[in-house]
């Protein structure tokens, strides 16, 4: 068996990990929520993660949602313009309104 510098079985090192715009944490990516650009521009939630386009992904902690809205981060990530509609469904995902 190949094995690479800093791998270790126990710690698991190998599954897709993503990091967190509202908390810049690095995280196992199926436990985040993904938002996506879309190839026409339109910013939308991505619960599967299978929309195409570029996406950022964010902790499904209240913290991480509104330090995301208050800086903007998910716009200036997919440079594009985020409205009000995308952080509301992001909010009822994780049962925050």
């Amino acid at each position: 068996m190949l094995f690479f510098p800093g791998w270790e079985p126990d710690k698991g090192m190998g599954r897709p990990v993503s990091t967190c715009v509202g908390c810049f944490q690095k995280h196992n990516k199926p436990d985040l929520l993904r938002v996506a650009r879309t190839p026409e521009g339109s910013i939308v939630p991505d619960r599967d993660h299978r929309r195409e386009g570029r996406g950022v992904y964010l902790c499904p902690r209240m913290e991480c949602i509104l330090n995301a809205e208050k800086e903007d981060r998910i716009a200036r990530h997919l440079d594009a313009t985020v409205s009000a509609d995308v952080y509301k469904e992001l909010k009822q995902w994780c049962g925050l309104s």
